[in-house]
């Protein structure tokens, strides 16, 4: 859990379960990014021009993704209201 501190509010996200498809769907992006990553720093790797492409590709969609996959699992805000804590759910972005 994390947590910031503001004049008005308490205001922190809840990370999701580590069971949830979130979770999972997060970490199989994360290890896609990575493995695209690594391919494209590998010199040693006699890639084609097409294959070349498809790893500039791959890496520049991860990167536009990033967000929406990091807004997926913490998704969840709570606020500090005049009847304790309200629970807001950001919803998921795909």
């Amino acid at each position: 859990m994390k947590i910031k501190f503001s004049k008005s509010a308490v205001k922190f996200l809840e990370k999701q379960n580590e069971k949830t498809k979130e979770r999972k769907s997060f970490e199989d992006f994360l290890k896609k990014k990575l493995a695209w990553q690594l391919i494209e720093k590998d010199k040693t790797l006699r890639l084609t021009e097409a294959q070349k492409k498809e790893v500039k590709e791959n890496i520049k969609t991860a990167e536009t993704d990033s967000k929406e996959n990091i807004r997926d699992l913490y998704r969840i805000v709570f606020v500090l209201a005049k009847d304790g804590l309200k629970e807001i759910d950001l919803g998921r972005l795909s």
